[in-house]
């Protein structure tokens, strides 16, 4: 099996059915594993049960939707897919004259290039959590991304999954990265530490600071009207009399 670009070949899935991974807008070439002895007579590539094209008495016919979107070559058997679909997503089988000895089924998964993903952070009982993801249309194929992380702490090492944790105390201008992957594509985005920590929270540690002037004043002048607290001038007049 021999892969065009933006393909990869992946080996057997199972009763020699080959997998395949395509990127959108790509190209994919299927190949039996093995030359036929004999020149071929006729070629027939399926999709399922659909025709995807047909080779016969030297006259080729493509069938929709891959009209002018395929190539066969008529020699080895070789059938190229361009300028890949979603859809174009199955099983695909060659039946030939004389029959091809080897592989003759091949799966194809096709992939979409992976976008920078999207970090979420939040700060909570001391600890700070990252959440890396992708955008939901780009993710046909969850099974087949992986995740890694990079920054200048240990928590960024050996680590495979979606989410990383962090202490407070930890240096928040420290840049983390997180990387994802699937058999076609890669991407990255990164987030600084510091943003993860919201102003908020800086204020709740300091309104009691700021409060406490506050209530002491107010108590001050409840009991100053109640005549518990006698204070400034009239304290001195009751003192002289």
């Amino acid at each position: 099996m021999s892969a065009g670009p933006g393909s990869l070949f992946k080996g057997f899935t199972g009763c020699d059915l080959l997998s395949v991974y395509g990127t959108v807008n790509g190209n994919v070439t299927f190949s039996p594993s093995k030359p036929t002895s004999e020149p071929f007579t006729e070629i027939l590539w399926t999709k399922q049960k659909d025709k995807v094209v047909e080779w016969e008495q030297a006259e080729q016919k493509d069938f929709p939707p891959f009209e002018k979107r395929v190539r066969l070559n008529t020699t080895s058997g070789e059938l190229t897919v361009l300028n890949l679909r979603p859809s174009d997503e199955d099983e695909y089988k060659i039946e030939s004259l004389p029959p091809v000895p080897g592989a003759t089924r091949f799966f194809l998964h096709v992939l979409e290039p992976l976008p920078p993903p999207t970090l979420n952070c939040t700060s909570a009982n001391g600890n700070i959590t990252i959440r890396c993801s992708t955008l939901e249309h780009h993710n046909r194929h969850p099974q087949l991304i992986t995740y890694s992380w990079d920054c200048s702490s240990e928590q960024c090492k050996n680590i495979s999954i979606a989410e990383i944790s962090f202490k407070i105390g930890t240096d928040l201008r420290q840049e983390v990265k997180c990387i994802v992957k699937n058999p076609l594509s890669r991407n990255a985005s990164s987030i600084i530490l510091a943003a993860c920590v919201s102003s908020r929270a800086h204020s709740r540690h300091r309104l009691p600071l700021i409060a406490a002037p506050f209530a002491i004043i107010i108590t001050c002048i409840v009991l100053y009207r109640n005549g518990t607290l006698k204070c400034g001038r009239e304290t001195d007049r009751t003192n002289s009399s």
